[in-house]
């Protein structure tokens, strides 16, 4: 009996040591997920501060060689990458803190 519980007791600690391992690897590619979509999203927070600036300089079209209406579509779309890269990120914290969670739970099991 106690040699089964030995097997047993190793059997676990070397599941919790893979499960760590994986939540480690996961949280890992989770923070990159976070820290990639922050820098996209940062990028795309400066492309629509220069398009809204140049949407104010635009009163003469000349200037910036762009009609108003391209200036207003290339804001459309700076705003909707923004939207989207926000997203993003804030479904990538939720994946990150349920993934946390989960770690937590699954030690607390053992």
């Amino acid at each position: 009996r106690a040699c089964l519980f030995q097997l047993e007791r190793d059997r676990a600690v070397a599941d919790l040591e893979t499960s760590e391992l994986k939540w480690s690897e996961l949280h890992d590619a989770v923070v990159r997920e976070i820290q990639s979509t922050h820098a996209a999203m940062t990028a795309v927070r400066a492309e629509h501060r220069a398009m809204a600036e140049a949407l104010r300089d635009a009163r003469t079209h000349s200037a910036t060689g762009m009609t108003l209406e391209e200036l207003a579509k290339a804001l459309e779309e700076a705003n909707a990458a923004n939207t989207a890269s926000e997203v993003a990120l804030q479904r990538a914290k939720r994946n990150l803190e349920t993934e946390h969670r989960k770690g937590i739970e699954a030690a607390a099991k053992l």
